[in-house]
């Protein structure tokens, strides 16, 4: 039997648990690298894509699981800092991280459906995308939220892939594909100043080991890659 989940009440895993779990995704999809990715409902339990490459020695993941651990770290440790709710209410909507506790978020599956060439070998760089924020309804205080299983590699993984994506709906901006290009090419730019402001949240949040300096934010428009089928996107 299943346990119980430990995620903040209004928080969904779509497929898996919450008030939305049941919630119909987005007809939307995305290529990142060679892989074309969908998203969908979570499986209760994942085996790992032989689309993507090797990112995790587990045979299969717990999902809720997964998602039990990630959040308890959330709500338990990051949203009680004070230090990290300071963090997320200078981000441009002076919203804490504990406050967002208290929003509908739902978490939707990145799905890999394809991929055009060789598959990365444990070791070789590959493109990969964590999670990504669909859409924002402020008046509803709703969210929702794509998630890869890149992200779900880990506990302490997925728990700052989540901060990070919180980060976003707190106010730190995201990036076209040239604006994160030029800010690559420049770390001591004002620029990427910016487009790093959700990641500098775990280093403000109790998960600094996390912390990835190229991880830059993420624009949603179509000049990301995104394909919409009947909807636009937000």
């Amino acid at each position: 039997m299943a346990s119980a989940s430990s995620l903040p009440l209004k928080w969904s895993v779509a497929g898996v648990t919450g008030p939305h779990m049941g919630r119909s995704p987005e007809r939307l999809s995305r290529v990142v690298g060679d892989v074309t990715f969908e998203m969908a409902r979570f499986p209760r339990t994942l085996t790992p894509s032989s689309l993507v490459g090797a990112y995790t020695t587990e045979p299969m993941i717990d999902v809720l699981a997964r998602f039990n651990a990630a959040g308890a770290y959330v709500s338990g440790s990051c949203a009680k800092f004070g230090p990290c709710n300071a963090y997320f209410a200078s981000l441009g909507k002076d919203m804490a991280l504990s406050e967002l506790l208290e929003w509908s978020v739902a978490f939707f599956f990145l799905k890999p459906v394809s991929r055009i060439g060789p598959v990365p070998q444990a070791g070789d760089k590959q493109a990969t995308v964590q999670g990504e924020v669909i859409s924002v309804t402020p008046g509803t205080r709703f969210v929702q939220i794509v998630l890869s299983e890149f992200s779900l590699a880990s506990n302490i993984k997925l728990a700052a892939t989540i901060v990070h994506e919180l980060a976003h709906v707190a106010g730190a901006p995201g990036s076209t594909d040239d604006e994160r290009a030029r800010a690559m090419a420049n770390q001591r730019s004002a620029t990427y100043q910016k487009l790093i402001a959700a990641e500098m949240a775990l280093k403000a949040c109790l998960l600094p080991k996390q912390f990835d300096p190229g991880a830059l934010g993420v624009l949603q428009d179509t000049s990301q890659g995104w394909r919409s089928v009947g909807r636009a996107i937000v």
